[in-house]
C-alpha cells in the first residue's frame, strides 16, 4: 500500500534500504533464537518494531494530511489499525511467554 502512495506521487522506494530493512527483519529473530529465552525476547523485539512501525506510519499520515494528500493519510490510518492490532496481540502474549519461560526454568532447577 505503502508503495502504491509513493507511485502515485512519482516516487519510488530506495532499493538499499528496503533491502537492509529486509535483512534486518529476517537476521534478528535469527540472534535472539539463540537466547535461552528467545520466545520471550522475540515477542519484545517484535512488539517493539510494531510499535516503531506505527509511530512511523502515524508520521507519515500527518505529513499526508498537512500536503493535502486525503487518500495517502486514508491508507495510513488503514495500516496505523493494522499495526496497531498486530501491537495488541504482541502486547497479550508478552506475559503468557514470560510466564512459561519462567516455569519451564523453574522445572529445570527443579523448584
Amino acid at each position: 500500500m505503502v508503495e502504491e502512495c509513493l507511485k502515485s506521487l512519482n516516487e519510488d522506494t530506495s532499493l538499499l534500504k528496503d533491502g537492509i530493512a529486509k535483512l534486518g527483519g529476517k537476521l534478528g529473530p535469527i540472534g535472539l533464537a539463540m537466547a535461552e529465552d528467545a520466545p520471550v525476547k522475540i515477542v519484545l523485539a517484535n512488539y517493539a518494531a510494531e510499535n516503531f512501525e506505527i509511530a512511523c506510519y502515524r508520521s507519515l499520515r500527518t505529513a499526508a494530511e498537512h500536503c493535502g494528500e486525503a487518500r495517502i493519510a486514508a491508507v495510513m490510518a488503514e495500516i496505523i489499525r493494522e499495526e496497531e492490532s498486530m501491537a495488541d496481540f504482541l502486547d497479550g502474549e508478552i506475559e503468557a511467554l514470560t510466564i512459561e519461560h519462567l516455569e519451564a526454568e523453574d522445572a529445570k532447577a527443579g523448584v
